[in-house]
């Protein structure tokens, strides 16, 4: 862009221009049309696994707003990590595996009964647990660090 004889002013307005809409359209997102995708994720799953009833936590629209809005404010150059966010997609689907009934009528070829035994409550936590694991995995390429957090981090109560 430079060599093409426009001034370094220039180049840095369009720069600035250019992450300003970004930052405008993911806040935009989350503060008109989904307010409570304005956190990273990671105390919502943790309060979710320790017993506590999180509204609208695993719902379909927070988490693409979250989704979006984390590749908006990252294109855009802020200083923001995609790390608590993936920790929250991961549960999310870990969440709806665990929810045959609606996995069901969103992909018709899925049968309802292949996934009817995960529909328990301590089923689905130590699926949210697992899903955690592997956002964490996949935000950090490590998969060792991913199984250490949700050991650690995020599973409260263990069964044998």
């Amino acid at each position: 862009y430079l060599e093409s004889g426009v001034s370094a002013t220039h180049s840095f307005l369009m720069f600035c221009g250019y992450n300003a809409a970004l930052v405008v359209a993911a806040a935009f997102l989350v503060i008109i049309l989904e307010p409570t995708a304005s956190c990273d994720g990671i105390a919502e799953v943790k309060a979710y696994l320790n017993g506590s009833h999180v509204v609208h936590c695993f719902s379909m629209r927070p988490m693409i707003i979250r989704f979006i809005g984390t590749i908006l404010a990252s294109s855009a150059a802020l200083a923001v990590g995609p790390e608590g966010p993936l920790i929250h997609l991961g549960a999310g689907i870990a969440y709806a595996v665990t929810r045959a009934d609606k996995l069901s009528k969103l992909f018709p070829f899925i049968s309802p009964s292949i996934l009817a035994s995960f529909h328990n409550d301590r089923d689905r936590r130590e699926f949210i647990c697992a899903g955690a694991g592997a956002g964490i995995a996949a935000a950090f390429g490590a998969p060792v660090g991913g199984v250490l957090f949700a050991l650690e981090e995020a599973a409260s109560h263990w069964t044998p």
